[in-house]
This record gives structure tokens, C-alpha cells and sequence, in this order.
């Protein structure tokens, strides 16, 4: 492809971009086939026509798109088109479908940190978190100072019950950006879990530095207040939860348990409740 035809694709392209962006869908996906039959060797155009169509539910037609560019483009293009397919079959629900395709991919491109990440990410969501951190170990070797992989890695630690290297991960994250109010949130219940109550507490202050409606964080707040034993505080820190959502469950729970507490009454259940729901 010369240099003046690969610069009118370019602008073509740069035109369905805006028909996506006002919507006006079926344009778009025209313009594309045509210009797939004008430069079927390049996979750009089928790659956009199968995410338009994944998009707008339409699977099927998308998978049938990829299939024609992968008989049509170089093999060159072969990861990109497997990744395109991989995201199609995760929209279908198709998760083993969608491992093996970017396990094609990372096998093709061992350098691709992208399809390393999503690849993680597929396994991330079939509960593997093994794997999840083995795919994400990769990215990080590829890009050390990812902050949204060191992220997703101290997660998937979080979740295996290995609490210290989530704390480890999340510090990386935070090293790399720390205005993210979820990285630290995410640190502050690993470390309540740790028994760390007073670092989870300067943690979740963070949090609500940065977002002071944060529902959630109020209520783990407490939860790491009275472990560290300021019962007075956590209590303050339940109503501050409740004031902003009345009919939060578990912060009404966990206040009661506190006031009672106070009262120097007995408590069967005296285990708070901690939310991990990012928000």
C-alpha cells in the first residue's frame, strides 16, 4: 500500500470514527466494508466493522467479519485480528473460547503486554486468580511501571487471601499515582485484614480526602476503628456512612454492635462487618 493511499484509509477511518460517535452506526459499518473490499489486506477496517457489530450486540456478524480478515490479511495481522476476536467471544459470555484466543495472541506476540493483560483478565473472571497473576507477572516484566497492572495484581492477591503482596502490589500502584482514591481504599481493607488497623485508617482518611460521600470507606473506617479500640470514633465514622445512605444495611448493623459495645453489654456477634465493594 503506497504512502497517499495509506494516508485516504487513514482519513477515512478518522470519518467513521465520527459517524460512531453521532451514532449514526449503519453508515459506518458501510463505509468499512467497502473499504475492506478496496484494501483487503489490511485488517484495520474488518477490526472496526467487528467491534461496531460487537457493540451493538450483533456477535455473530462480528466473528464472521474476523474470520474473512483473517483469510485475507497477512499473517502479521493474525494477533490483532485473534485479539479483536477474543474481546467478541468474552462480549458472548464465551470465556474458555476467549482464553484460547489470546493465548493465541501471546503466543504469536510474547511482547504484547495488552493481550497479556486482557488474557489476565479473562481468567480474572472465571476465578482464577492464579492465573490472573501469572499472565499479570508477565505484563509487569514487560512494562514495570504499569500502575493499573500492579493494581490488578494486588487485587487477585487480595482475593487468593494473600494479604501482604496485595498491600506490597497496591503500594507499587500508589507509588505510580497517588491521587487514585481505589488504590488506596483497596490497601486500606488489605491491611484491616492484616490487622493493621491504624495504617488501614490513615488509608481510608485518604480515600475520603479524595471522595468524602464514599459510603463504603466510612464503614471500613469503623471497622478498623474498633479493632484498634476507639469505639467512639468508629461509631462517628458508622453515622457518617449512614447520613449519607440511611438504608445502608451494614453500617446499621455495625453501629449497633458498637453502641452496644459502649453500653458494656455482651455481644454474640461482635465482628463488623467490612464492605469490599469498590464503589
Amino acid at each position: 500500500m503506497s504512502d497517499q493511499i495509506r494516508e485516504t484509509v487513514r482519513t477515512i477511518l478518522d470519518g467513521v470514527d465520527r459517524l460512531v460517535d453521532a451514532k449514526d452506526y449503519d453508515e459506518a459499518l458501510g463505509i468499512l466494508e467497502k473499504l475492506s473490499g478496496i484494501c483487503p489486506d489490511d485488517p484495520v477496517p474488518y477490526i472496526k466493522r467487528a467491534e461496531i457489530l460487537s457493540d451493538r450486540g450483533r456477535n455473530k456478524e462480528a466473528l464472521a467479519a474476523l474470520e474473512i480478515a483473517a483469510g485475507a490479511c497477512p499473517p502479521v495481522s493474525l494477533g490483532a485480528i485473534l485479539s479483536c476476536r477474543a474481546r467478541v467471544l468474552e462480549a458472548m459470555g464465551d470465556l474458555r473460547f476467549c482464553i484460547d484466543m489470546l493465548k493465541r495472541v501471546v503466543e504469536l506476540e510474547p511482547g504484547n503486554s495488552d493481550a497479556w493483560f486482557e488474557l489476565g483478565k479473562s481468567y480474572s473472571d472465571l476465578g482464577d486468580h492464579r492465573g490472573t497473576i501469572s499472565c499479570l507477572k508477565r505484563v509487569i516484566e514487560l512494562t514495570p511501571e504499569s500502575p493499573s497492572t500492579w493494581s490488578s495484581l494486588g487485587t487477585s492477591y487480595y482475593n487468593l487471601g494473600m494479604f501482604k503482596e496485595a498491600v506490597d502490589a497496591y503500594d507499587r500502584a500508589i507509588q505510580a499515582d497517588p491521587t487514585n482514591e481505589v488504590r488506596w481504599y483497596n490497601k486500606g481493607n488489605a491491611l484491616l485484614e492484616l490487622g493493621k488497623f491504624t495504617e488501614a485508617v490513615l488509608c481510608f482518611d485518604k480515600v475520603l480526602e479524595h471522595d468524602s460521600n464514599w459510603i463504603e470507606a466510612w464503614n471500613n473506617r469503623g471497622v478498623a476503628l474498633d479493632r484498634a479500640g476507639m469505639l467512639q470514633d468508629a461509631e462517628e465514622s458508622f453515622l457518617r456512612a449512614l447520613n449519607i445512605k440511611p438504608d445502608y444495611t451494614l453500617a446499621r448493623k455495625n453501629i449497633n454492635i458498637i453502641r452496644a459495645k459502649m453500653r458494656g453489654e455482651d455481644v454474640d456477634d461482635d465482628w463488623l462487618g467490612l464492605d469490599t465493594d469498590e464503589g
